[in-house]
């Protein structure tokens, strides 16, 4: 039994718990109109009209958060790391049939965590709608760092004619040399969503945190088992 015991307290010790800072913000840009927002608690949310034109508007709001903070969650649900670039869409207002200019959405967060020992693997997914009669051009890019440590990804997507899109997985690793790390990225649509449509991620950008199987600690576990199996045959033939 103390053999067993053992062995899940190692498995737990094994998995690093992620936090996360006050220090989250969100930036929108679209021409030269832009909003920005900083909030804390590991989430930042944005609602606001840019006007990059006379006559366009587009209408945004987004969150940048971790799981179980985000709008509406009541806790962490994800101790090994997930951040969350979701509740987000962007709809034209035009005057003409379409909206031209760029939309810029830039997000920031940081947290503690990261494990020393092990190499991190960050997993990007990227899932959408949109409800115009054109495929939609962009870009996504995030980055995440620890000190001089760091992972980059940049996608470039379109999405089709109408309807739901995903992208992904698209993934790096890295050795972290400090448990606290920075993120930061942004998603840029390039123009052309038509009059009255939208492209949302009701989903989300999704980059999961990442490490390898405590398995040293297993076979030690096992090592742990394999003598206390021993040790009961030993007494067993007295």
């Amino acid at each position: 039994m103390k053999a067993i015991l053992t062995l899940a307290c190692l498995a737990q010790l094994a998995q690093a718990t992620i936090t996360y800072s006050n220090n989250y913000a969100l930036t929108v840009t679209s021409g030269i109109s832009t909003q920005s927002v900083s909030n804390g608690n590991g989430d930042a949310v944005i609602s606001t009209t840019l006007n990059p034109a006379a006559g366009e508007s587009y209408v945004v709001t987004a969150e940048y958060c971790a799981d179980g903070l985000c709008t509406g969650q009541v806790g962490i649900a994800n101790p090994t790391g997930l951040l969350r670039l979701t509740n987000l869409s962007i709809t034209c207002e035009s005057l003409t049939p379409t909206c031209n200019n760029q939309v810029l959405i830039q997000f920031f967060g940081s947290g503690s965590g990261l494990d020393t020992t092990v190499p991190t693997t960050f997993t990007g997914t990227f899932d959408g709608t949109q409800d115009g009669s054109d495929a939609l051009t962009g870009e996504i890019y995030y980055t995440v760092f620890a000190n001089t440590d760091q992972v980059k990804e940049t996608y470039d997507f379109t999405t089709p004619d109408t309807g739901a899109f995903s992208f992904g997985p698209f993934s790096d690793t890295i050795q972290a040399h400090q448990a606290a790390w920075g993120s930061d990225g942004y998603l840029r649509l390039m123009g052309g969503l038509a009059n009255g449509a939208t492209f949302s991620l009701p989903n989300s950008l999704d980059i999961q945190f990442s490490t390898p199987e405590p398995s040293g600690f297993l076979l030690l576990g096992s090592g742990l088992l394999i003598a206390a199996g021993v040790k009961r045959l030993r007494r067993s033939r007295r």
